[in-house]
């Protein structure tokens, strides 16, 4: 499926932004502790570009991988043309990669399962695989499902603007993430939709009320607009599968 591609409200180097605010610094925090400057990484969904031009500025050895490459712009980074939603991706057959990042791409894919199996293929041992998506359990989505019974940005009538078709909550993706033989290393909730301001007192107040019941608000997702989740292959993704059955 083809989808629109909003033009975000940020640039870096003069590229567009196509992720929400924060997103693209937190992934780079992220690889910058984990991964080696020389590394090889393979940007997946690259968009415009933005993120593989900064993390090739921290000195890391940088391919990027898109369904369309036609506003790529002038970012001087290879780039192969593969849509990432195929069962195979012919066009990067036999590479391989010391890290694999995918920013606010698997909402998108019909099949994200059948995506993090070729995502796995792509990584040396020892490798990492670091991917984004929207956090629909935060208070803003919260609470549209309890008014509307929508989460925000997988609202009714928004398919083609925003392009999206999985709803991920990060339990659901860490689950699919160890069937197809991945352990997780770390969860972050990261980006900004608004500052909490007095929004960040009503966790601890509704906590306060839920409490004598068994209930809570989790307070770590209350306010990223995305998680952030970094992994990495097993070396028997079978006997992971055996643990979800």
């Amino acid at each position: 499926m083809r989808t629109h591609r909003k033009r975000g409200e940020s640039e870096y180097a003069g590229i567009p932004i196509h992720a929400a605010p924060g997103v693209h610094e937190a992934v780079l925090a992220l690889v910058r502790e984990y991964v080696r400057p020389g590394s090889r990484l393979v940007d997946l969904g690259a968009g415009s570009g933005a993120l593989s031009l900064r993390l090739a500025n921290c000195g890391y050895q940088v391919e990027a991988a898109d369904l369309n490459v036609s506003d790529w712009g002038p970012v001087r980074i290879p780039v192969v043309q593969q849509d990432l939603s195929a069962d195979v991706w012919a066009s990067l057959a036999g590479r391989t990669y010391d890290t694999a990042v995918a920013v606010e791409l698997i909402e998108h894919l019909e099949n994200p399962t059948q995506f993090l199996r070729n995502a796995r293929r792509l990584l040396r041992v020892g490798g990492y695989l670091l991917l984004t998506t929207p956090n629909v359990l935060d208070l803003d989505s919260r609470r549209l499902l309890l008014t509307k019974g929508e989460f925000a940005l997988f609202r009714r009538g928004t398919l083609y603007s925003t392009g999206h078709l999985a709803i991920l909550p990060y339990w659901l993706l860490e689950d699919l993430l160890q069937l197809v033989g991945f352990r997780v290393i770390e969860r972050r909730f990261v980006g900004k939709r608004k500052r909490p301001g007095l929004r960040g007192l009503i966790v601890p107040l509704v906590n306060l009320v839920l409490l004598p019941l068994g209930l809570r608000l989790p307070w770590q997702t209350a306010f990223g607009t995305c998680v952030a989740i970094l992994c990495t292959p097993l070396d028997d993704p079978a006997g992971s599968e055996a643990l979800i059955r």
